[in-house]
């Protein structure tokens, strides 16, 4: 497949139509129209008959598969997954959603999208193997490749016949076979390896050896089906190189976009650091620990409070230094609370999205040195951070609050509009 770009103007459609014809083309390709996207065909019944080849001109179709509800959690994953459909609707494509969720018939309305669902999870989310989960994830850290096929789900998807497949996990992308002539884009929110390398570091013995097997079995996927997808990228910027180093072809550094947003600071509260993120993911569990353990006995020498909210919060086991808030419905509420958003991560991959958010509703961010590894060199340069054990704050704070650099760095990274238009760019050399 090959995308064409027709000039804008009244006449672009029949201009770049005229154009395909006189090139004789005899494959599938894009036609892209103020900013629309169509999928051409011959008709070879024309062709065959020595007449011009006729021209079936239709929107692009575009199946955004999910292997959980994304409108049912609100996460950093979930989050990116929202905007590749928004995206490629506003985009004017033929845009759907093959997910899977447990709330059967209650979908989503979103203008221009077709939803397909399944209530039958993945594997290691069963009722029966939720028990097991645990004891798996001491052995085998990530979810396996095949415990991700759900075969209600790939009906749906060859049902929707679509154009292009997009996938943001990597135990997704064998659902490529159900449209076996659609272009396969693979969006990597995290790079399966790089997360398992750091994974290991952390272990001994057996944990350490099976969590070493199943690198090698991810790195061999991950090898595979970058080579064999058409549009390759990523939420982190140094997981696009690592990823362009075994594929051998570009890969898009593709951020996940927040919008601005002015929170004033809510009167009255003494100094507050606060830490925000999905405590159903184990990384941020490890997390948490170490905020009770060095930073927030750390902060609170300097007389700042430190508050923890988010998916799973209120299961935490609650420290004397630290109040749990709960999940919170509305990110402007948490963030007028605080000063300074806190990132003490160690584990985990991709881009923290957490961090993204702070920032662009207008909140210097204290990171972990891990925690900035998915960014930009000059953002990440320009975020503070402190060390994991026994961290000094008191020089910290005063720079991060002092410094603007961040705030307006992620503001050039991370808009919506740098985000539709990258995936227009991308949609655009589809091939």
């Amino acid at each position: 497949m090959s995308a064409f770009t027709a000039p804008r103007g009244s006449n672009g459609f029949q201009d770049a139509v005229a154009q395909v014809i006189q090139a004789n083309y005899e494959h599938s390709l894009f036609l892209i129209v103020e900013g629309r996207y169509y999928r051409l065909r011959t008709s070879r019944v024309l062709r065959a008959s020595g007449r011009s080849p006729g021209i079936i001109a239709q929107p692009m179709r575009a199946c955004v598969i999910a292997l959980d509800d994304p409108w049912r959690q609100r996460d950093g994953g979930t989050a990116r997954t929202r905007l590749l459909v928004q995206a490629l609707a506003d985009l004017g494509n033929n845009t759907s959603v093959a997910y899977v969720s447990d709330r059967s018939g209650d979908e989503p309305s979103i203008p221009d999208v077709t939803f397909r669902s399944v209530t039958t999870v993945p594997l290691g989310e069963r009722r029966w193997t939720k028990p097991l989960k645990k004891y798996k994830q001491q052995l085998l850290p990530l979810p396996t490749m095949r415990g991700g096929m759900i075969a209600a789900l790939g009906r749906h998807i060859a049902e929707l016949a679509p154009d292009v497949i997009v996938v943001s996990q990597l135990r997704a992308a064998p659902y490529s076979a159900f449209a076996p002539t659609a272009a396969l884009w693979l969006d990597q929110a995290d790079v399966w390896s790089l997360f398992l390398r750091r994974e290991i570091e952390e272990r001994s013995g057996l944990a350490r050896a099976t969590a070493a097997a199943q690198l090698r079995y991810i790195r061999a996927a991950e090898i595979e089906w970058t080579r064999r997808a058409s549009l390759i990228s990523t939420a982190g910027y140094g997981d696009g190189k690592y990823l362009e180093s075994i594929a051998n072809k570009p890969v898009e550094w593709l951020p996940t976009a927040v919008a601005p947003l002015e929170v004033p600071r809510r009167a009255g509260d003494e100094p507050t650091a606060g830490f925000l993120a999905n405590f159903a993911f184990w990384p941020n569990r490890d997390a948490f620990e170490l905020l009770c353990e060095q930073w927030a006995p750390a902060l609170r020498e300097l007389g700042w409070k430190t508050i923890v909210a988010g998916i799973g919060s209120e299961r935490l086991s609650s420290a004397s230094n630290i109040e749990i808030l709960g999940q919170v419905n509305d990110l402007a509420d948490f963030y007028s609370r605080v000063d300074i958003a806190l990132a003490p991560i160690r584990l985990g991959g991709g881009v923290k999205v957490k961090i993204i958010e702070a920032l662009m509703y207008g909140r210097p961010v204290i990171a972990s040195s891990y925690a900035l590894q998915g960014f930009p060199s000059d953002l990440a340069d320009s975020i503070s951070t402190v060390t994991d054990i026994a961290p000094d704050f008191s020089s910290i704070i005063e720079r991060a609050l002092g410094s603007q650099e961040p705030l307006a760095l992620a503001r050039k990274y991370f808009s919506p509009e740098a985000w539709e238009q990258k995936i227009e760019r991308m949609l655009g050399v589809l091939g």
